[in-house]
């Protein structure tokens, strides 16, 4: 059995190619729009229940854009954290 440490590197350049990078830096700043756009929505949309099927599918939208964008953004430093990305 061979006692050799294992090779922990991988690419992560269909990510992003670095935190200081433009498209981590631009996906930073759409995150962060994102979440206030879901915030203006909430309060704009959840003062009553008129609407309702409407309203949900305008949620699920916003929320599934903004799971896509944080997915992409927490693996990209949650693997990078993991291991030796280099």
């Amino acid at each position: 059995m061979d006692n050799k440490p294992l090779n922990m590197k991988w690419n992560l350049k269909s990510l992003y190619n670095d935190f200081n990078g433009k498209d981590f830096i631009s996906d930073i700043k759409a995150l962060d729009e994102k979440i206030k756009e879901i915030n203006l929505w909430a309060k704009e949309n959840l003062k009553d229940n008129s609407n309702e099927g409407e309203k949900i599918e305008e949620y699920l939208e916003l929320k599934t854009s903004y799971e896509l964008l944080y997915g992409r953004l927490e693996a990209f430093a949650s693997l990078t954290l993991s291991a030796d990305s280099k």
